[in-house]
């Protein structure tokens, strides 16, 4: 190809002479020595993108910015509070966001810019209703005490007030609510839980009464025949253990439970319903490896008890994906019937991701993972993007379901204090530098926006970065010696594999990894059984020699 230009010589005139301009043409040779040819694909103009807006909330105060800002805190014109807050809660539609400062509750509608301020409130924690009717909190009270305070979100009266016993953070939100606000319940001490009608001035339905603490449960956001679930832990008190035992309503029936069971082991569990249908996952720990299937009429109860890192519903409710295992640790996508699909692969991943079309999955490596982040597409089956963000403790998508912010956060990390911004298939968008501060929390504001798929070129610029960095120098440690454990890691350290399509009654992860550790065990055992083999021989041997010279001397 050709290049015509100007060239302009200004060497030898003086100031007040005119350059000296002459026309020249370069032709470039494609076969010359040393010359490439490359396609390059353009990038996207991400710069003209309009700003999603985001909530921080730093030592500086709580800022209200967008997630291309490149300097939030410095703009106090985005200041909403100078003060230091409780985590911040956004309304389901995004306009509005409770916060706290002090001593007191504040709201902010975000379309009026008018914040409501509702003083000595003494809050513990904060929360809307699933339609954003109502908003609540909890405030200190006597000793083992809370108070549960519930406001409507038109009027701002207060509807409804209960004392309630010792608060505890785990159990956050104490009061649950169905989809449409019907029905919702909270505990009032251990062994007790009410359920109220919201829409019927709180009046009360019904009560169920334990004989046993309940230590957590969960109501599900279906309106039509909610299901609550109980369950209380496995606890020691001396010698005497207690076994965990789960219990399971249908609404509005609470005379007896539809289903009831031991649960063996379960010092810690989880309650994960789908937005909508009839199934309900419960994961508990510590117990490891199995997975048990129970059906009540409609109703689908699956128990897991593999060694999870993390278990997350898609937002349509139609699959569950599931890290389990030892690092580096399989991720498989179930239907809603729990029949597995697809493994993602073998890889060092703890967090799973949803966008909130359940399009995309992201599933990241944080915490004391390396920060390794890869992107799937749900439709296709394919990975979209894969990209790093070192140290993040923090990871979301945004309501448009095109971006991924994470985070590196305080007091969890209390150095190199950032949070970044990608595009899906791996494209920087924004990084803010907090070191010399400290970052609480960084929170995407909820909104209205339409599912799109991946746009080809974004596919083409997410090959590029994967092409770029594969080539790239990687350190990977190397363990010295030849025992078993070192072979393992030689053979771990740093690989993944990649995703395939599950066949019926197929083993992977978790039975897999069994097996292979056996496999393993096995060979070692044999080993060991060889090596004393030789060893008693030798004995016998030396014992043997030293008879022999014992006679020759006699």
């Amino acid at each position: 190809f050709q290049i015509e230009g100007e060239m302009v010589d200004s060497a030898g005139t003086s100031g007040w002479e005119k350059p000296i301009t002459t026309k020249t043409k370069l032709t470039l040779n494609p076969k010359a020595p040393g010359f490439e040819t490359k396609k390059t694909v353009i990038p996207e103009d991400i710069s003209n993108e309009p700003g999603i807006p985001i909530a921080i909330r730093a030592k500086e105060g709580i800022f209200l910015t967008e997630h291309n800002s490149k300097l939030p805190t410095k703009d106090l014109n985005n200041q909403l509070a100078k003060t230091e807050s409780l985590p911040l809660v956004y309304s389901p539609d995004g306009n509005l966001l409770l916060f706290t400062a002090l001593d007191n509750v504040q709201l902010l509608n975000l379309s009026t810019k008018k914040i409501e301020v509702f003083e000595k409130a003494n809050p513990l924690a904060t929360g809307f209703s699933l339609t954003g009717a109502f908003f609540f909190y909890a405030s200190k009270a006597e000793k083992d005490k809370f108070i549960l305070n519930v406001h409507s979100t038109q009027t701002l009266e207060l509807v409804f007030s209960v004392e309630c016993g010792k608060f505890k953070r785990d159990i956050w939100p104490y009061l649950q609510f169905t989809s449409d606000d019907s029905l919702c319940l909270y505990q009032t001490s251990g062994a007790v839980i009410q359920i109220r009608e919201p829409l019927e001035k709180f009046k009360e339905s019904a009560e169920v009464k334990f004989d046993h603490n309940i230590d957590m449960y969960k109501l599900s956001e279906s309106k039509d025949s909610p299901i609550l679930a109980t369950m209380s832990l496995e606890k020691f008190v001396g010698f005497n253990k207690t076994e965990a035992k789960l219990e399971i309503y249908l609404l509005p029936e609470v005379s007896k439970p539809l289903f009831s069971k031991i649960i063996p082991k379960a010092q810690e569990v989880k309650f994960l319903f789908p937005s909508t249908g009839s199934t309900l996952l419960i994961w508990t720990q510590p117990s490891m490896m199995t997975l048990q299937n129970h059906t009540t009429g409609n109703i689908n109860f699956f128990i897991l008890t593999l060694l999870l890192h993390d278990v997350a519903w898609s937002p349509d409710g139609n699959n569950f994906t599931v890290i389990s295992g030892f690092m580096p640790g399989g991720s498989v996508l179930f239907d809603k019937e729990c029949v597995p699909k697809f493994e993602f692969g073998k890889h060092h991943r703890n967090t799973i991701r949803y966008s909130p079309f359940s399009r995309f999955i992201c599933l990241g490596g944080f915490g004391n993972l390396a920060g390794d982040i890869e992107v799937w597409d749900l439709t296709t089956l394919t990975k979209i993007g894969q990209f790093k963000s070192n140290a993040a403790v923090y990871c979301g998508w945004s309501p448009d379901g095109r971006k991924i912010m994470t985070a590196v956060l305080n007091p969890r990390l209390r150095v190199d204090n950032n949070y970044k911004t990608f595009k899906y298939n791996g494209l920087i968008i924004n990084s803010v530098d907090y070191s010399h501060s400290e970052l609480y929390e960084v929170a995407w504001r909820p909104g209205k926006y339409e599912d799109r798929p991946a746009s080809p070129n974004a596919l083409k610029i997410a090959q590029q970065l994967q092409e770029a960095e594969d080539k790239k120098p990687k350190r990977i440690f190397q363990p010295k010696g030849s025992g078993m454990l070192s072979e393992m890691l030689k053979k771990d350290k740093g690989q993944t594999s990649g995703g395939r399509v599950l066949e019926p009654n197929e083993t992977f992860g978790n039975a897999k990894l069994e097996a292979e550790l056996e496999k393993e065990k096995e060979l070692a055992a044999e080993e060991d059984k060889k090596k004393k083999k030789r060893v008693r021989k030798k004995k016998e041997k030396g014992n043997t020699d030293g008879a022999d010279e014992e006679s020759k001397h006699d």
